[in-house]
C-alpha cells in the first residue's frame, strides 16, 4: 500500500543519506523560505493568524510560520503534473522544531524528507485537474516530516497518513473565483497544522482509515485514475537524486508561472515606450493560462492575491515601472488607472508547443505591437531562479537582505545569514524562532 511504503521510506531516511548538495540546497531554500516569512511580519493574515495562535502548540504555530512564508508569493515552486510550494512545508518542520528544541541536522533532514515526499506526489498525479487543491499532498509531506522530527515509528507515520488524507481536502476553488482572498496564503498552513494534530494522535495510539490511496474513495479514484506511478525505491536516498535539487526558487513576488513573462517583459522593455504600445499579447502554456491568465478579474484586481496571479497585470507593471516587487501589490499600485489602462491592451493565448513543452520549460513569449506597426517580441524559457538557471548564494543572499531590510539591521541579517548556512553545526533552532516570533 501507498501509505504503508511512504512511511517506511520516511522512518528510514537518515541524515547520511543526504548529499552535500543536498543539504547546501536545502539551507538554500531555508534562507529563501525565512527571508518570506520575515518580511510578511506585518502583514494582515499574518497578524490574524498570530492572534489565533497565541496558544503555543506547535499546530498553531505551523500555520502561524507556514502563512508568513507563504503571504507574498514569493517562496520556491515546483512544477510536475501538479505545481507546489515545497517551502510551504518548513512552516510544519518549524512548529515541531521549536517544541523539540530540534538540533540543526534533524531539520534539514525532515526538510530534504517533506520536499522529496511533496514533490514525488506531484510528478505522480494532477490534483488542479479534478478540482482538489494542491495543498492536499502537504497532508503526507508536512505529515511525515513533522513526524521524523516527533520520533514516529512507521507504523504510525503510516496512521499520519491515514488520519489526514481522507479527513483534511481542499478543493480547487480557493484559487478561483472573482477574486483571491487572504486564504490563498493559509491553505497549506492550514494543512500543515491538521497533519500536526494528526501526528500527535497517531503518536498516542489513534489509528485512521485505511487504503487512503487506493481505495473505493480513496485519492487515487478522486484523480479519476485506476493507480498511480509511485515507487518509493526511486525516491532520494544516499548516492541518488533528492527532489529538493529540482525546486525553483523566485527571483519576483509573484506566481510561479509568470517569472518568465516578467523576465521576458523586462529584457524587451528598453526597445519600447509605453506611450507607443498599441497592443501586447502574452502566449502561455496551460497552466499559465489556466491559472493566472483567464477571467476578468485578472485585467482588473481589487485584492493582492488576485493581483500577483495575474499575468497581464504583472506583465503590465514589469513594463511600466521596471520591476516587480512588494509595492506592485499594493492596492495604491492595482488601482492605478494608468497602469490598468496598459493592462487592458494585453492578452493571452494558450501556446500548444508551449504547453507541450510543459513543465520541463515553462515558457512565455511576450509580443508587443506598437502603433509604428513594427512588433517587439521575447520568449524565455529558463527564467533565473529555474532549475537550469538558478540563482546564486549570493543572489539568494541579496534577496534575504532586500525582504528582512524593513525588520533586521544589518548586523542582525549578517548573524542570521552565519546561522542558516550553518544550520547544520546547530545545537537548536531555538535562534531562529526568537527572530521569527
Amino acid at each position: 500500500m501507498i501509505a504503508d511504503d511512504l512511511a517506511i521510506y520516511a522512518a528510514r531516511l537518515t541524515y547520511a543519506d543526504l548529499s552535500d548538495d543536498v543539504v547546501h540546497q536545502v539551507k538554500r531554500h531555508f534562507i529563501d523560505a525565512v527571508g518570506c516569512a520575515l518580511a510578511a511580519k506585518d502583514a494582515a493574515p499574518v497578524q490574524i493568524v498570530r492572534q489565533a495562535a497565541r496558544i503555543n502548540i506547535p499546530p498553531l504555530r505551523a500555520f502561524l510560520y507556514g502563512t508568513m512564508i507563504r503571504y507574498f508569493d514569493y517562496n520556491d515552486s515546483y512544477l510536475a503534473k501538479e505545481p507546489a510550494h515545497p517551502s510551504d512545508n518548513i512552516g510544519a518542520v518549524l512548529g515541531v522544531a521549536e517544541a523539540t528544541k530540534a538540533h540543526g541536522k534533524n531539520v534539514i533532514l525532515a526538510t530534504a524528507l517533506a520536499y522529496e515526499l511533496q514533490c514525488r506526489l506531484c510528478d505522480a498525479a494532477s490534483l488542479r485537474a479534478h478540482g482538489w487543491d494542491h495543498v492536499i499532498y502537504g497532508l503526507v509531506s508536512s505529515g511525515l516530516a513533522a513526524g521524523k522530527l516527533m520520533g514516529l515509528s512507521a507504523a504510525q507515520l503510516t496512521q499520519v497518513i491515514n488520519l489526514t488524507v481522507p479527513t483534511y481536502l481542499s478543493t480547487r476553488q480557493v484559487r478561483e473565483g472573482t477574486e483571491l482572498s487572504m486564504w490563498k496564503a493559509c491553505a497549506f498552513a492550514n494543512v500543515a497544522r491538521n497533519a500536526l494534530f494528526a501526528a500527535h494522535l497517531a503518536k498516542l495510539g489513534m489509528t485512521g482509515p485505511n487504503d487512503v490511496f487506493e481505495g473505493t474513495y480513496g485519492l487515487i479514484r478522486q484523480t479519476q485514475q485506476d493507480s498511480w506511478s509511485l515507487d518509493t525505491t526511486l525516491f532520494g536516498k544516499k548516492k541518488s537524486h533528492f527532489k529538493i535539487l529540482d525546486c525553483w526558487i523566485k527571483k519576483w513576488p509573484a506566481e510561479v508561472h509568470s517569472q518568465s513573462a516578467i523576465q521576458a517583459t523586462l529584457e524587451l522593455r528598453p526597445q519600447v515606450s509605453v506611450t507607443d504600445i498599441d497592443r501586447i499579447l502574452v502566449e502561455t502554456h496551460e497552466a499559465g493560462y489556466t491559472i493566472i491568465g483567464r477571467g476578468k478579474e485578472k485585467w482588473q484586481p481589487n485584492t493582492r492575491e488576485t493581483a500577483d496571479h495575474s499575468i497581464p497585470y504583472v506583465v503590465g507593471a514589469a513594463l511600466m515601472d521596471g520591476t516587480i516587487d512588494r509595492h506592485t501589490f499594493t492596492p495604491r499600485r492595482f488601482r492605478d488607472k494608468r497602469l490598468l489602462a496598459l493592462v487592458k491592451k494585453i492578452s493571452v493565448s494558450e501556446n500548444q508547443h508551449l504547453t507541450d513543452l510543459y513543465p520541463k520549460v515553462a515558457a512565455n513569449i511576450v509580443r508587443v505591437y506598437l502603433t509604428s506597426g513594427e512588433t517587439v517580441e521575447k520568449r524565455v524559457d529558463h527564467h533565473r531562479g529555474h532549475p537550469r538557471n538558478r540563482m546564486s548564494d549570493a543572489e539568494i543572499e541579496e534577496k534575504f537582505k532586500t525582504l528582512t531590510k524593513p525588520i533586521l539591521s544589518s548586523v542582525k541579517q549578517h548573524r542570521l545569514l552565519q546561522f542558516l548556512w550553518t544550520l547544520d553545526k546547530q545545537k537548536t533552532i531555538l535562534p531562529l524562532m526568537q527572530v521569527l516570533k
